[in-house]
């Protein structure tokens, strides 16, 4: 971090030395803390006090000559130069003169530096989003042209949100909580206007394309038979019809049929429904990766576009198994951090070098923290993470996000920004955190700590390598969130992926599977093999694998690991291990959950509903 605070201050001092002079003195003369309530007298004052203070300022060249004279200029631009600004021309008079060069020109993006990208993008929310008083004359017209310049992804229109039963559209950003104020000055950038109008909590779930509306229809089924209170935002680009608002309205307002059998008898309705279409809002070079991309672009862009100050985004495969869940939002953690992450399996997964060591830089600096008054993060912090602790990618789960957008907006800012531009390579799945951790809001995150687990049945000896294996084995493609360890413990499952059907993936090749060991018993009979795809899982057990890297190599085709990749289901298959190696010692076994008969039947019931 020390190296990212040096190199951050050199060029911070590198581009003042190009502003100093009388254009130094023209921006202080601008800002709108002296053009309001200052007499004449205090004006010429503060100007001569400033001529002065530049008067002593070394030049670029005195700047790098030795360790010694940095550390000279460094203390003197930290102790005298900000403390003039600071007292005198206040936030927007920093914000800028950090954007403009000496002859008032926009200096602003166009940076191939991921660690310069990520400065400007914190600095520019700080002074133009976040900060209630920067949409106040010139001061606001000089913010647009420096988004127009940096978020060239962002265009001039809002999202544009619809109730489901209304013939038109909310003529203007919906109001959740009572009493909520929403901006509506025309002239403000829309991410100014939809920060400060963000209000109130809800669910969002994106949606790429008309395909995925009914997996939504069979979400709304569930979240009516978990009584969920809050309201829902369905948000898409541009592909939504008629029918499909009318299919959306039916799944979460019509009357619903109990199941014979079932434990479920009451559906209330959920009447507060949006879709949200951000179609108009985005462009390139961000709104053709939201295309390309595996959904991770759509996650943030529909946290971030949605109007819900907490969000609760759930991904349209995810299938909810307890209120629990959704109490999280009122939870101490997620109130302190404003976040809630739930952990991905803990593969091993590394870290490029190259990678890492610009990850390093991205954090806020003591520069960043002294002007702009931005958190930093803890060494204590970051090692707790598999990332810095262990350099594995992977840390967080994107199917189920809880974020408080008041604190972590310029952080969803900068995740987008980063993958638009292709800036990571293996770090795309943790990008939602990161961001949210370097944006200079917070100091900390909170995430869930129990372990994903892999759910289903114990895969019969008949299928296995070896006939007499030593460790039991779970082989599916739905990971399981627990709300603890225990395992009588009421409605204890929060949610699991990837729907309820063993394999509905598509492009699966029956005749592929139908040849591998792990389908043996089904004698090579096509027919019931796509009847096994299509039933719903069996909620027998689930194994809470260990860290992927902790191996146990073994002479009786055990695995080495307690997780590994398996190619069923076009290879969306993951294999669980009660132990590492078939190991009997205690290090190398994994925790095994066996669901109660009331809670298997709990469980089988919800799951029935998306049959």
């Amino acid at each position: 971090m020390d190296a990212y605070l040096n190199t951050n201050i050199r060029l911070r001092i590198t581009e003042q030395s190009k502003r100093i002079g009388d254009s130094k003195v023209a921006q202080l003369v601008k800002s709108y803390n002296w053009r309001k309530n200052k007499s004449a007298t205090a004006f010429l004052v503060v100007v001569g006090l400033v001529l002065v203070l530049l008067s002593w300022r070394p030049s670029v060249s005195q700047l790098f000559t030795d360790d010694r004279s940095f550390d000279v200029t460094k203390g003197w631009y930290n102790n005298n130069y900000d403390n003039v600004a600071r007292s005198h021309s206040g936030l927007n008079s920093k914000c800028i003169d950090f954007f403009t060069t000496a002859d008032g020109s926009i200096n602003a993006g166009g940076s191939l530096s991921s660690e310069m990208t990520i400065s400007d993008i914190r600095v520019f929310m700080e002074c133009f989003v976040t900060n209630p008083h920067s949409a106040k004359g010139d001061f606001l017209a000089v913010a647009k042209e420096i988004k127009r310049t940096m978020l060239q992804w962002s265009t001039d229109s809002l999202p544009v949100y619809k109730k489901l039963g209304k013939k038109f559209p909310e003529a203007s950003i919906p109001s959740i909580r009572s009493g909520a104020k929403i901006s509506s000055n025309p002239w403000q950038s829309t991410l100014y206007t939809l920060y400060h109008s963000f209000n109130g909590k809800g669910i969002v779930i994106p949606i790429k394309s008309q395909s995925d509306v009914q997996d939504v229809v069979k979400m709304a089924k569930v979240l009516r038979a978990l009584k969920v209170k809050y309201p829902v935002q369905i948000v898409y680009a541009e592909s939504l019809d008629s029918q499909d608002e009318v299919d959306l309205r039916n799944a979460f307002m019509s009357n619903i049929e109990p199941l014979e059998g079932s434990t479920i008898r009451d559906f209330p309705p959920i009447k507060d429904v949006w879709t949200v279409d951000i179609g108009n809002m985005v462009r390139d070079p961000l709104k053709g990766a939201m295309n390309n991309d595996d959904g991770k672009l759509w996650y943030l862009a529909a946290i971030a576009f949605s109007s819900f100050e907490d969000v609760i985004l759930l991904d349209k495969s995810v299938v909810p198994m307890s209120k629990k869940l959704f109490k999280k939002l009122e939870s101490r953690e997620y109130r302190s951090t404003g976040s809630y992450f739930f952990p991905s399996l803990r593969l091993d997964k590394e870290v490029e070098v190259l990678e890492f060591n610009a990850l390093e830089k991205w954090f806020p600096s003591g520069q960043d923290s002294r002007i702009f008054g931005m958190n930093r993060v803890g060494n204590a912090v970051l090692n707790s993470t598999r990332i810095f602790g262990e350099r594995r990618a992977q840390e967080v789960a994107s199917d189920v996000i809880m974020l408080n957008k008041k604190k972590h907006f310029t952080g969803l800012v900068i995740a987008m920004t980063l993958i638009s531009k292709g800036s990571s390579k293996t770090l795309q799945d943790d990008m939602v955190w990161i961001g949210s951790l370097v944006d200079g809001s917070t100091s900390s995150l909170y995430k869930h700590p129990i372990p994903a687990g892999i759910v289903g049945s114990f895969t019969k000896n008949i299928n296995r390598k070896t006939h007499k294996p030593r460790a039991k084995e779970i082989c599916s493609r739905h990971r399981i969130h627990f709300d603890s360890l225990e395992e009588n413990g009421k409605e204890n499952v929060l949610f699991i992926t990837n729907g309820v059907r063993n394999c509905d993936v598509k492009r699966r090749k029956l005749g592929k599977d139908i040849n591998m060991k792990y389908y043996t018993s089904f004698n090579k009979d096509e027919r019931k093999l796509e009847e096994h795809f299509q039933s719903r899982i069996d909620f027998n057990a689930s194994i809470i694998p260990l860290r992927q890297e902790i191996k146990v190599e073994s002479s009786i085709l055990e695995s080495p690991s307690s997780l590994v990749k398996a190619k069923m289901c076009n290879k969306s298959f993951w294999c669980a291990y009660d132990s590492a190696g078939g190991s009997l010692e205690d290090e190398f076994r994994s925790d095994v959950i066996y669901f109660s008969e009331e809670e298997a039947k709990r469980l089988e019931d919800i799951a029935d509903l998306l049959m």
